[in-house]
């Protein structure tokens, strides 16, 4: 049931094209601020579309925006030394998704394989980890961890489009704030909380392959308390045979605050349920047919419950001391071939923190300091492969983060560090227990030399930690895996020429010792001595007209494997070069049309340690896809959409495997949805 397979081989043919590239978008900034007068600003967090507010169309990446991902406390996006983009829920709107994974692969340094095409077992992939990427990407919605401790995966359907106010993407490592897997970056989901007047919503969409989707939603505020209740139910046939995929999921956000009463005081509580149910097709071989099945019988259902609490006091001006307490319950089950396996899942987390404002030798300092602890009990319940166990672990740790003003307003200089302690426990008599301590470092600078515009530069250190079906060692003898570490460099510049265009450059290198990964010619868990990923991504973005904007952004990633066997071989499932470009046109106030094209090259399958495959339907593809919408009134919005417009063929996610037992090794794909269609009506009114 559980593929665990890695990387390889292949020339890097690329350095031309990154140089033609940036002197084209290099030439364009020049050309463009040549034409166009300079725009002033005071510098005091104003947006692009503030400064224009004939302009209709967001942006994305819009860098006076604050975030709390960065911090983990509310901060300027300008001040922060690494490459971030946050997705408002305008957005959102514009685009055909029904999941965040196909937000997210719109994004530069992102990459997305989506086995089924219903995003609930999407793989969402920041700067280059292939199959491990559930386990080095953190994602967190409010501050709650999302990645599962037992498997390598996120349920991205916990947390329905609806109910998003906007995602906030950090790249580069960020242990320091956040401990395990925070390696390629962070993706924080930040939910929608109570409204200014009572707002009911209700979306009803359709689509192709029987696809249905309804969702409520009812949000408002009473003096100091604010709730939001949000309610959705998704099912669809899907692409493939026994592909389906039914989810249904309730969230509630409540909020106090008072600040005549009780300014001392506010409190955040965030809950849901969600139940789901979905097919396991498996996957196709060459030449066959793409939306057939051998395992029609096979599904997983999971049920997940969770609860997010977080009192914030203040102890005095500028100074606040939040208490995050946090309960998940998860109950996943799968048939598989025939047999069963069921599991109980439950978690637990106390999350004190301290932020506070201080002038330290005439110097400005924000200050964060904290404790993060966190347990995970796995109790099976149904196990068809003889006994199992149960399983505990825990992690410790406390972490000091400092943002000096340097230079108020232009010069800031980041500094970190976290020690923690990772430590499992075994029912296993034959698996004896392991703890590990570990410490995680910052240091950046950041330069915001203009408006909306900055310089930064910036190393951490990271790290990753087994998951609870991640044992070595062979088969019956397991043994615990020590965890890997990485330092990620990067260095970057934005650059705000004037409201027509704003360009970005990042480069990194993320050095990684003892990375945990499947090897399948051993078939077992193991740690491979080094890996080194160098990338780069461009990002251009473009106002040229008040109701038209232009996007474009281009990653090449060049993942290596050093050392052991596989010595200067590319790390699988991992492309060399994305592109991604779109439009967003509003030529009248009622109507919305928007365009996005992905373009991707020179990927390999997972587990083509050898770099053998060079020739699949995954390894290079373009996809267009487009929605229009239409608003008649204020509380009535019509959308109508097409995904894959010119009917590609490609696989998001394939293997290399061998097709049968004495077969030659072939890719062993998961067929994409062709071209198909979405449509629906959103209704929302305030009273």
């Amino acid at each position: 049931m559980k593929a665990e397979f890695r990387t390889q081989n292949a020339e890097v043919r690329t350095g031309w094209r990154i140089s033609a590239l940036a002197a084209f978008l290099l030439a364009a900034g020049t050309l463009s601020a040549a034409d166009t007068p300079a725009t002033s600003s005071s510098g005091n967090g104003r947006t692009a579309d503030d400064a224009n507010p004939g302009v209709k169309p967001e942006t994305a990446q819009t860098l006076d925006t604050l975030v709390v991902t960065a911090s983990r406390t509310s901060r300027d996006a300008n001040t922060v030394p690494a490459n971030v983009t946050v997705i408002t829920a305008a957005q959102i709107a514009n685009t055909t998704a029904q999941s965040v994974p196909d937000l997210l692969r719109n994004e530069a340094g992102i990459s997305v394989a989506d086995w089924l095409g219903t995003g609930r077992t999407a793989s969402v992939d920041v700067r280059g980890f292939g199959e491990t990427a559930g386990a080095n990407t953190l994602v967190l919605v409010d501050g709650r961890r999302l990645n599962s401790v037992y498997a390598n995966e996120v349920d991205w359907t916990t947390v329905p489009l609806e109910r998003i106010d906007r995602i906030e993407i950090v790249r580069g490592g960020g242990a320091v704030l956040y401990g395990d897997k925070a390696v390629g970056g962070v993706i924080n989901i930040i939910t929608k909380k109570g409204a200014e007047k009572n707002t009911l919503t209700s979306e009803t969409g359709v689509g192709s392959y029987r696809t249905f989707r309804q969702a409520l939603g009812f949000s408002g505020s009473r003096g100091p308390f604010s709730y939001a209740v949000t309610g959705s139910y998704f099912d669809t046939k899907g692409y493939r045979e026994n592909g389906f995929l039914r989810n249904k999921t309730t969230g509630l956000s409540l909020g106090f605050d008072d600040p005549k009463s009780y300014p001392w005081l506010s409190v955040d509580l965030d809950a849901g349920v969600k139940e789901d149910r979905y097919g396991m097709p498996g996957g196709r071989w060459p030449g066959q047919d793409r939306r057939q099945t051998v395992s029609p019988d096979d599904y997983a259902e999971t049920q997940t419950t969770y609860l997010h609490l977080t009192p914030r006091f203040k102890l005095a001006d500028d100074t606040y001391l939040d208490l995050g307490l946090e309960y998940g319950e998860t109950e996943p089950m799968w048939q598989y071939a025939g047999a069963v396996g069921s599991s109980r899942i439950l978690e637990y987390a106390l999350k004190p923190k301290l932020t506070t404002t201080q002038e330290i030798f005439g110097l400005e300092h924000e200050l964060t300091a904290g404790v993060d602890f966190t347990a995970t009990d796995r109790h099976p319940r149904q196990s068809p492969f003889g006994p199992d166990y149960d399983i505990a672990r825990t992690e410790a740790g406390y972490y000091l983060a400092d943002t000096v003003a340097l230079v108020p307003e232009k010069l800031f200089l980041d500094l970190g560090y976290r020690s923690s302690r990772v430590s499992y426990q075994y029912a296993d008599p034959a698996v004896g227990d392991a703890a590990y301590d570990l410490n995680s470092f910052r240091l950046g600078l950041t330069y915001a030399y203009a408006p909306k515009s900055k310089l930064f530069a910036s190393a951490d250190r990271s790290f990753r930690t087994m998951l609870l079906s991640e044992l070595g060692g062979p088969w019956g003898s397991p043994v615990a895996l020590p965890p890997q570490t990485s330092w990620t460099y990067q260095a970057g510049v934005k650059h705000f020429f004037n409201r027509h265009l704003t360009l970005g450059a990042t480069v990194f290198e993320i050095d990684t010792t003892d990375e945990i990964f499947y090897d399948p010619n051993s078939w077992q868990n193991s740690n491979y001595p080094k890996t080194v990923r160098r990338g780069v991504e461009l990002s251009a973005d473009s106002n040229p007209l008040d109701t038209l904007r232009l996007y474009a952004n281009y990653t090449w990633m060049d993942p290596r494997l050093q050392g052991g066997p596989y010595d200067g071989n590319r790390i699988p499932g991992v492309a060399t070069h994305i592109v991604q470009a779109g439009a967003t046109w509003s030529p009248v106030e009622q109507i919305d049309l928007d365009v996005r094209a992905r373009w991707l090259d020179n990927r390999l399958p997972i587990s083509d340690w050898g770099n053998d495959c060079r020739d699949w339907e995954g390894n290079r593809f373009t996809v267009v896809d487009t929605k229009l919408t239409y608003k008649p009134t204020k509380w009535l919005k019509l959308y109508a959409g097409v995904n894959n417009i010119f009917n590609e063929q490609y696989s998001e996610y394939g293997t290399w495997a061998q097709h049968g037992w004495l077969g030659p090794y072939e890719p062993y794909m998961y067929p994409s949805p062709k071209r198909n269609v979405t449509a629906g009506i959103v209704i929302t009114k305030e009273f």
